[in-house]
């Protein structure tokens, strides 16, 4: 009987992962597809109105509970693909010894060369030095880490735009200039301001809006689309995995 797939943990949380972003998919397009928004006109400070778009329905708990676990089973894969190694050289236990991701080259060699991965055969060191898992290097494999040990208040906020229609006009029943602003969200809110225009004015105008989720204040990934980042980041997870198989494989570390 040949030997077990010292890889199965690492592949079924990867797995696992990505079933998760498949939740999360639909999950946003269940809530933008109850239409959660509303068109609001309100006085501002200056005496005019603003007209916005507001998101007015609270935003699924259930997907950043899905985000936050997603990101917990990439790092864990990434882990799991370090433990059988460290446990077949006899350096350490492998539920003690997590993948390497640093701040800098530098942190990553000083991990490699005096930290606890240090008894690792050079041609494993390479690989993980050639992954660049730092900042400034494998940007998405930093912030995986960088996401993980973020808190759960607003690591997921949706996001707005609006776009004028081609060929669209913006007329008012008055003769008083509207101001027409550059499309912004703001994520405090939960709102856009279209434009501004007098108390009375009955403004027309044909917007096409768009709505997505993104991710909160967490440095490099902050506003980028949730969906095109956790898929990124399962990538690369996919692309270590691999990647160290085939070269644990190359060496004789398992038959």
């Amino acid at each position: 009987m040949g030997m077990a797939d010292p890889f199965t943990s690492a592949k079924r949380r990867l797995a696992r992962a990505n079933e998760h972003i498949e939740s999360i998919k639909k999950a946003v397009a269940v809530f933008f597809d109850t239409k959660p928004y509303a068109e609001v006109r309100e006085p501002n400070a200056r005496g005019f109105h603003e007209l916005k778009i507001r998101l007015i329905a609270p935003f699924p708990a259930v997907i950043t509970d899905l985000t936050v676990e997603t990101v917990e089973g990439l790092r864990a894969s990434l882990d799991h693909v370090m433990a059988p190694i460290v446990e077949r050289v006899g350096i350490g236990r492998g539920d003690k010894i997590h993948f390497p991701i640093a701040d800098s080259a530098g942190g990553l060699k000083h991990i490699l060369e005096a930290g606890s991965l240090k008894g690792l055969p050079a041609d494993i060191k390479a690989r993980l030095m050639m992954y660049k898992p730092y900042k400034g290097g494998n940007e998405i494999i930093w912030a995986l880490n960088r996401v993980r040990r973020q808190a759960a208040h607003r690591l997921v906020v949706p996001i707005g735009s609006a776009a004028l229609m081609q060929s669209a006009e913006i007329s008012t029943s008055e003769p008083m200039p509207l101001t027409v602003y550059p499309p912004r969200w703001d994520s405090e809110k939960n709102e856009i301001i279209l434009l501004e225009t007098s108390p009375t004015g009955k403004p027309k105008y044909d917007f096409k809006f768009m709505f997505a989720v993104a991710f909160g204040d967490v440095e490099e990934v902050g506003g980028r689309d949730l969906l095109a980042v956790l898929m990124d980041m399962a990538k690369e997870v996919r692309k270590v995995l691999d990647d160290m198989e085939r070269t644990c494989t190359a060496i004789g570390l398992f038959p």
